[in-house]
């Protein structure tokens, strides 16, 4: 074939060419060719305006339009809902469209599965106005569902996911994102207001996107608030039509919804820290919201984790015992054992990567993963047991054998391989809790007192929060121990790994109470307390110090952390220091958030007026020198409760007239 012509029509030997190579006739086509070239495009003096006339008036001309777009450079549009074209295959090869790796990649699919017509590859490359198979980006196919095209595909949405599973195998790359009919709403946000739509966008790349988070949650939150605000107020054409009192008014609608309490949280969460947001960069200037307004009703997800030790054994032992029915059950049982091996999280366990293991000592190993977890830190490294370790083995020699493509993950922006990939995609949470949820059904499961206990709702997570609550139980409660191996800095999220500790000492309380060893108003005022959810380890040094008459010896209960009244500590000093803020050992949580707030106000006050300054110089006494490094402390602390930095600047002038 001769190179492509600019504004010129091929001469007609070339199309006569053309023709007889896609032909299926065995009989000489040449005048039936010449024929419908020449009596085409006499009609016209320019090639361009061949393609903006009514296509339909004429007959028996595809492959006269087809030919004359292959053979050109001109950019124009083509009403590819009517083009017929026959024998899709010969085109392909004639104009060479596509290259062998595409045929290759073709063959192997068709064994799995069953492709549309190759004339939908044709079309589609000329809907996106290319000459070769291989210049359709991801842009591309995500740009088809997000103008809702309906290229004689009849409103099918599978090409676009065709050729993406095509250049996948291609290209041995995954694309970045996975392709799908609802991807047209990606930046809907339930408004149509561009304005409010490049805010929109602004937020969620400084505070989401560039620092590798995912953005479905926030961008589906802000979703359904626009979506609110524009059916049940009017209509919100700029940011700054949004008021206090919608606000309240859309938290009282969410709180009125039939949703888990989880899913309300999450929704006005999420639309507070965007309005937040809004609020601190000056992009409105009325007050919306307060600074930390947040979902306060919140009951806790039950079960966040499991009740005894003895529940999480049995479920490790079915996981381990679970009989495979086909090669993708096999694969998310292997995925299984390896969060039980490790404590991942569900999204990070996705992206181990061959090789991930190292320095296994009497089966014990450590895996190290690429990806940034959620606390940002790069190449974690954690414990792996037996079980994980022969998983993972397993997983390599899948993906040596069946060659895997690389994924492309969003968190460190670049392309690698997993071991969770199957037909060329991660595997998706659908699958692995249906298998988990067929595992757990088979399991009878009774509490202390021999009630069932239902686990339905129950989630992979719960590996996570038994591994560091082990921990918490192998350091005799060691608070700072769960936060080094979780990397969580916030003391307070680490204390959510313990509950099943907490739960165990409740029990110990019950038991104390019914033997005697606690007696008295001690033992009455621990009944009482029992239903109130607050630490175990505070209702007894509480005991402690409003009744003498209490038996159980505290210092022999390593368990049990001091009472520092705005805290506790885990620590062996057993007086209260003028700042335990400090301390390595001390840890709060957010009922002492407003005495914090008070302290950190007052000590600020106190500062500031024991400073001197003479000739412009600022003195600072030698003795007000801790109280200064004390409040840095103090203010980490009310960062960690969720304090805004805002809120924290207004305590410093809180008693300054």
């Amino acid at each position: 074939m001769q190179k492509r012509l600019g504004n010129k029509f091929p001469s007609v030997e070339l199309f006569i060419d053309f023709y007889n190579n896609i032909s299926n006739s065995k009989k000489d086509c040449r005048y039936r060719a010449k024929f419908q070239y020449v009596h085409f495009i006499k009609n016209f003096s320019f090639l361009e305006d061949a393609f903006q006339c009514d296509l339909s008036r004429y007959k028996n001309i595809n492959n006269v339009i087809i030919f004359l777009y292959f053979t050109s450079d001109i950019n124009v549009s083509i009403d590819i809902e009517r083009l017929k074209i026959t024998n899709p295959e010969a085109i392909l090869k004639y104009f060479h469209i596509v290259d062998n790796k595409f045929w290759n990649a073709y063959e192997e699919l068709k064994v799995t599965k069953t492709l549309t017509k190759l004339s939908q590859i044709i079309k589609t490359v000329i809907y996106l106005k290319k000459r070769k198979f291989d210049e359709i980006t991801y842009e591309d196919l995500k740009s088809m569902y997000s103008n809702r095209c309906c290229y004689a595909t009849r409103r099918s949405y599978s090409v676009p996911s065709l050729i993406e599973s095509i250049m996948t195998k291609m290209n041995k790359k995954g694309m970045p994102n996975k392709i799908s009919k609802y991807s047209y709403k990606e930046k809907d946000y339930g408004v149509v207001n561009n304005e409010i739509k490049i805010v929109l966008e602004e937020y969620l790349n400084k505070e989401y996107m560039n620092k590798g988070y995912e953005i479905s949650s926030p961008n589906y939150s802000l979703k359904k608030f626009f979506e609110w605000l524009n059916s049940n107020g009017k209509e919100i054409t700029s940011i700054k039509l949004i008021t206090s009192t919608l606000w309240d008014s859309y938290k009282e609608y969410i709180k009125e919804l039939d949703l888990k309490d989880r899913t309300k949280q999450v929704r006005i969460d999420l639309s507070a820290m965007f309005l937040e947001w809004l609020q601190e960069n000056n992009i409105v200037q009325e007050k919306i919201i307060e600074f930390g307004d947040r979902y306060r009703n919140t009951v806790e997800c039950k079960p966040r984790m499991l009740e005894t030790r003895e529940d999480y054994k049995k479920i490790a032992r079915a996981i381990i015992d679970f009989e495979a029915k086909d090669e993708y059950e096999l694969l998310v049982k292997n995925y299984l054992k390896v969060i039980l091996a490790t404590g991942f999280r569900l999204s990070e366990a996705k992206w181990i990567e061959p090789g991930a293991i190292r320095n296994i000592i009497d089966n014990i190993g450590e895996i190290t993963l690429e990806i940034k977890d959620k606390t940002k830190i790069v190449n974690k490294t954690t414990s792996i047991m037996p079980w994980g370790i022969d998983a993972i083995r397993e997983l390599e020699n899948r993906l040596e054998k069946n060659s895997g493509v690389k994924l492309y993950n969003r968190k460190i922006r670049k392309y690698v391989y997993s071991l969770f990939q199957y037909e060329d995609r991660l595997i998706s949470n659908d699958k692995i809790y249906r298998v988990f949820n067929k595992i757990i059904n088979d399991i009878e499961f009774k509490d202390e007192y021999g009630n069932l206990i239902d686990y339905k709702n129950v989630k992979l997570h719960l590996f996570r929060h038994q591994k560091f609550n082990d921990i918490y139980e192998v350091s005799e409660g060691n608070i700072v121990a769960v936060k080094i191996d979780s990397n969580h800095t916030s003391t307070d999220m680490a204390r959510k790994y313990t509950k099943q500790g907490e739960h165990k000492k409740k029990i110990e309380i019950i038991k104390a109470i019914e033997e005697g060893r606690i007696v008295g108003k001690s033992a009455k005022l621990l009944k009482d307390m029992m239903n109130v959810n607050v630490a175990q380890d505070k209702y007894i040094e509480t005991v402690a110090k409003i009744n003498n008459s209490s038996t159980l010896d505290i210092d022999k209960n390593k368990n049990i952390n001091k009472f520092v009244g705005f805290g506790f500590c885990t620590g062996n000093c057993n007086k209260v220091k003028q700042f335990c803020e400090a301390c390595d050992f001390f840890y709060t949580c957010k009922e002492f958030e407003e005495e914090l707030k008070e302290r950190y106000a007052k000590n600020f006050l106190l500062v500031r007026s024991r400073i001197a300054i003479r000739d412009s110089n600022i003195y600072i006494f030698k003795d007000d020198r801790d109280i200064i490094e004390g409040l840095k402390f103090q203010e980490k602390w009310l960062l960690e409760l969720g304090v805004k930095k805002e809120e924290i600047n207004l305590l410093k002038v809180k008693y300054i007239n």
